[in-house]
């Protein structure tokens, strides 16, 4: 049944290497063409009658009207800056809780309050407030990022205390209702699942996790278990603690008259009351020596994906703007950038290739990102790092510098068409206390720095030798690239956990002598009830047919079903669905999938996790405990949602820390009622029931498996043991 599971996964795509775009097949080397003759010379070459290109304008400050500011008694800062353009209006009430505030264990947590925000209140549910902003053709939005958590409106001007009403409700009282919580909870596992599947987030998360730290709070990975350990009282504890005005600034911007809105937002907000937020917590930064090196195994992978991450600066830091303006000469948007030249124009190793400074209220990171064909990975990795120590031993030349003043200064007015925007902008001033003419007078700052400034900070900020390199990729193929070049990697599986803290975890379970002996008495008995180790020990195959009922994403498809297990690693289920049919084989030689008359190999991570999944097979993962190595636990008494009986809970594993399981026993009957386990992060829960006797082995013939937005249901039929299962039933 497992495999079942975890096969029909793979039929549709689920937890396989992401589709991503393959780089066309460069040409064969070839000499260099000898010089072109004279006649062949480009002809615009010396031509002194060209138009020439018109100067680059001086920057210039930004026309902005000036803003009006007030704090009401309760401690919220107010910011209201008159936009007379177009008739709408924009607010954003940005709350000091950002993820930077979350604890370990319960990562996602500013996130899910987020969410849960606009899921009702103590007056209205979630679509009546909703649609109280949309019966005026306006939008009500959360989010959360490192620093904050925000709550937005836009509307027409005329409805901006529509708007207001909206802001205030849902950030003073929300009702956090318990329906919304698991669904909630579902989606940003979703999210979380995504990340395995694209290249990009999950070398982003590698690359956090390995420049930051297993102390720094950036460095803490959030996974299904963090998601988990949220409860509806930690949501209310959060809001409680952290949503208070003297820990928020609200920002408008619109077609709106100052004076008149005051009397308006002190309506809205000024019942607001709350004591003072806790502090912030300071960690300590990192300070690596050398490159560290981390490669993520994706064995099907044909390009690599690669990602820098080093020390950045702060938003209000003095040489942020020099900052800005470096990275515009390496890796910003423009084609002559640097590693646009490098990687993609000369050397025709990638799609794309860019950097960036993170803009937080402290110091963030400098990125550095591109992906290649998995053949050219050590050639693209030292041409990105030869061009990073280039520019932080030369510093951007003179003209680079002034094209890099021009784009920047020329871009920042088109950064402003929407009253959204100016909103933003005068927020962020404010939350990074930077000052209204800050952002007036970005320009003119760009304009200011020198050649000396843009040298200090491509020097300053640019140090391959203090940051984190990941690359996603196949690691057969990547690993021997990185070696010739001098260079080693920690190598880890795009299936384990991004932490290592929590990979040595998993290796390295405390192991409580009384409750292995506990868990080894009750898997024991339930061993004997089964039919005893030396029936299960004969089995050569069983073969099982009967009816299957798919749930995916609430669609239903009912058909026959055939399973063939052959112990100790050998597993063929066939389907005849509406669609046709379908058969999944999986062997310790790898597996396979056909559906009608198209045959495909399984990648080798589904084909890892079929081989741990026939490892839990129900009718034998009773053996498992008698194994060398295995490892067991007592987990005491559980219960299964829908079930008001509580089981007795082993957990056991390999010695190695994988194919975690938890058996869920019967007390009275001594038969596994359910199996609950992980596949590729996503948390599976089988159950199983009307048990027979075949042969004398206890079989389920109802057996179920739930995972992720799927369900499976069959119904056993017959049952054969030892009936005779040759080879060939698994070859392709």
């Amino acid at each position: 049944m497992r495999v079942l599971g975890l096969l029909l996964l793979a039929a549709c795509g689920a937890h396989g290497p992401a589709t991503t775009p393959t780089l066309p097949p460069q040409p064969d080397t070839k000499p260099a063409a000898p010089p072109a003759p004279p006649e062949d010379r480009d002809p615009w070459l010396g031509r002194t009658d060209l138009i020439a290109a018109p100067p680059a304008l001086a920057p210039a400050p930004l026309a902005l009207p000036a803003a009006t500011r007030f704090t009401l008694p309760n401690g919220l800062k107010v910011i209201v800056v008159p936009l007379h353009d177009l008739p709408v209006v924009t607010m954003r009430l940005a709350v000091g809780a950002g993820s930077n505030d979350e604890p370990r264990d319960k990562r996602t947590l500013a996130g899910f309050v987020a969410a849960m925000l606009v899921k009702g209140t103590q007056k209205r549910s979630g679509p009546d407030l909703a649609d109280s902003v949309a019966a005026v053709g306006g939008v009500l939005d959360t989010t959360a990022d490192l620093d904050d958590t925000y709550v937005s409106c836009q509307a027409l001007a005329k409805d901006a205390v529509t708007c207001l009403k909206a802001i205030g409700e849902t950030a003073m009282t929300p009702a956090f209702p318990a329906a919304d919580v698991a669904a909630v909870a579902e989606s940003i596992d979703a999210n979380l699942r995504f990340v395995r599947d694209n290249p990009a987030a999950l070398a982003a998360q590698h690359a956090e996790n390995a420049y930051w730290g297993e102390d720094h709070v950036r460095g803490w990975v959030p996974t299904e278990d963090t998601v988990k350990a949220i409860a509806r009282k930690d949501l209310v504890a959060w809001h409680k603690a952290r949503f208070v005005p003297g820990n928020a600034v609200l920002a408008i911007a619109g077609d709106v008259d100052p004076a008149a809105l005051r009397a308006e937002i002190d309506k809205a907000f000024g019942k607001w009351a709350g004591g003072k937020a806790p502090a912030r917590k300071a960690f300590a930064e990192p300070a690596h020596k050398g490159l560290t090196l981390r490669l993520v195994d994706k064995p099907e992978s044909v390009q690599s994906q690669i990602l820098l991450i080093g020390p950045g600066v702060a938003h209000k830091d003095a040489d942020f703007v020099a900052a800005v303006l470096v990275n515009d000469v390496l890796g910003g948007p423009a084609v002559s950038s640097r590693l646009t030249k490098a990687l993609r124009l000369e050397g025709g190793r990638a799609y794309s290739a860019g950097s960036s400074f993170e803009t937080w209220r402290g110091r963030g990171t400098f990125q550095a990102q591109t992906a290649t064909r998995s053949a050219e990975t050590g050639a693209t990795l030292k041409r990105l790092l030869d061009e990073m120590k280039k520019l932080r031993v030369e510093g951007p030349t003179a003209e680079e510098l002034i094209g890099a003043k021009a784009r920047l200064a020329g871009r920042y007015p088109m950064s402003f068409q929407s009253a959204g925007e100016v909103a933003t902008a005068f927020l962020v001033a404010q939350l990074h206390d930077l000052g209204e003419e800050w952002v007036k007078s970005f320009p003119l700052a760009v304009g200011a720095v020198t050649a000396d400034q843009a040298r200090a900070a491509a020097k300053a900020h640019l140090d391959p030798d203090a940051a984190v390199a990941v690359v996603v990729g196949k690691a057969d193929e990547v690993a021997p690239q990185l070696a010739q070049l001098g260079l080693s990697a920690d190598r880890v599986g795009w299936l384990d956990p991004v932490s290592q803290r929590d990979r040595d975890r998993i290796k390295k379970l405390v192991i409580d002598p009384q409750k292995a002996a506990e868990g080894r008495k009750l898997l024991d008995a339930a061993l004997a009830a089964k039919g005893g180790a030396a029936k299960l020990r004969a089995l050569k195959d069983i073969t099982s047919t009967g009816t299957v009922r798919v749930t995916v994403d609430k669609q239903v498809v009912d058909g026959k079903w055939k399973r063939t297990y052959q112990p100790p690693s050998r597993m063929r289920v066939d389907f005849d669905l509406p669609g046709g049919a379908l058969t999944l084989v999986s062997t310790e030689k790898g597996g396979w999938q056909r559906l009608g008359d198209q045959t495909q190999d399984l990648d080798k991570a589904l084909s890892d996790q079929a081989q741990a999944q026939i490892w839990r097979e129900a009718d034998t993962i009773l053996l498992r405990h008698l194994d060398a190595g295995t490892v067991v636990q007592s987990a005491g008494k559980m219960k299964v949602p829908g079930e008001t009986k509580e089981f007795d809970a082993v957990t056991i594993r390999r010695g190695d820390g994988t194919n975690e399981t938890r058996i869920l026993i019967d007390p009275e009957t001594r038969m596994i009622f359910a199996l609950l386990y992980s596949v590729a992060g996503t948390p599976a829960l089988e159950r199983y029931s009307d048990y027979r006797a075949v042969n004398g082995i206890q079989i389920a013939f109802r057996q179920q498996a739930s995972g992720g937005n799927q369900i499976l249901d069959v119904i056993i039929a017959d049952v054969k043991i030892n009936g005779g299962v040759g080879p060939e039933a698994f070859r392709k």
